[in-house]
């Protein structure tokens, strides 16, 4: 039976969209540090992939390679998956119950499912700032995707179109990015990975796809691959990234796609798997 390497990339996104580069703003780390994994917790990291033989050397089945994406500066993916859009329509009855009780009719739900700031309640309610998300010829992909900061708050209307603009960390004026400490106190998108080539690929040792998955913490999708565990030795493979940046056009905020490529390695072994618990060979575990 095969067995399931999972690779964990966690990216700085504030950090790596400043410098314009994933070097020195991406963490890789695998579940196979005792199968002999190099450099776990860094960009360099090396995975172990041990091959599944028979006692004649021959191939026994394949490996399997999960990659999933993680920012260091969102929101945590333990959270349901729309955990943001179930707080925007508890906060939306909210809002309606106190219009509703209050008489103000000058507040009310607009269109695409904002609110508008006339009335005395926008002065003391915070109506949270949504967003778009576009792709990269500037097409929108979806609207009304709440603001958040990192501790779960929604950023409020008021305040978004007043964050400050930055060039750098140093919050110099000119780009229309969000910037400096208000950067990176939002919660990003989580990081995309969009294709995966490279060595590995047009050698034929693994064979990756973007698969559908039901799994919340995949975010419906997630890269898998195949591992032919018969050609070993070391080989590099290139992963495709795409982030999301924040910029303000106008009073609204956009997400607009920054694509990146990153390089780590595989180092495929015909030696036999061991149990991570005992140290000895597959299978039941002792009983104590």
């Amino acid at each position: 039976m095969a067995q399931e390497v999972t690779i964990i990339m966690l990216v700085d996104i504030p950090a790596a969209l400043d410098a314009g580069t994933l070097e020195g703003n991406l963490y890789l780390v695998d579940n196979l540090k005792t199968e002999g994994s190099e450099n776990e917790g860094t960009g360099k990291l090396v995975s172990a992939i041990n091959g599944t033989h028979w006692f004649d050397g021959s191939q026994a089945s394949e490996q399997l390679i999960n990659w999933l994406p993680y920012s260091i500066t969102s929101l945590s993916p333990q959270l349901p998956r729309f955990y943001a859009d179930d707080r925007l329509d508890k906060l939306k009855d909210d809002l309606i119950r106190s219009v509703s009780s209050s008489g103000d009719t000058e507040m009310a739900e607009g269109e695409g499912g904002g609110f508008s700031n006339s009335g005395h309640l926008a002065a003391t309610l915070a109506v949270p700032a949504l967003t778009r998300l576009k792709d990269k010829t500037g097409r929108k992909i979806s609207d009304d995707v709440p603001l958040m900061d990192l501790r779960g708050n929604f950023v409020s209307a008021n305040k978004a179109p007043q964050m400050k603009f930055a060039a750098d960390a140093g919050n110099q004026q000119g780009t229309g990015a969000l910037g400096g400490a208000e950067m990176s106190d939002i919660s990003y998108l989580t990081p995309q990975i969009y294709n995966i080539t490279g060595e590995a690929v047009e050698k034929g040792v693994i064979y990756p796809a973007q698969y559908g998955t039901p799994a919340p913490i995949k975010g419906g999708w997630y890269w898998c691959a195949a591992v032919n565990t018969y050609m070993t030795g070391v080989y590099t493979y290139t992963m495709h990234i795409t982030l999301y940046k924040p910029e303000l056009h106008g009073d609204e905020t956009v997400w607009l796609p920054v694509n990146f490529t990153y390089d780590a390695k595989i180092k495929v072994s015909s030696g036999a798997m061991r149990n991570g618990f005992t140290g000895g060979s597959l299978g039941t575990l002792p009983v104590m």
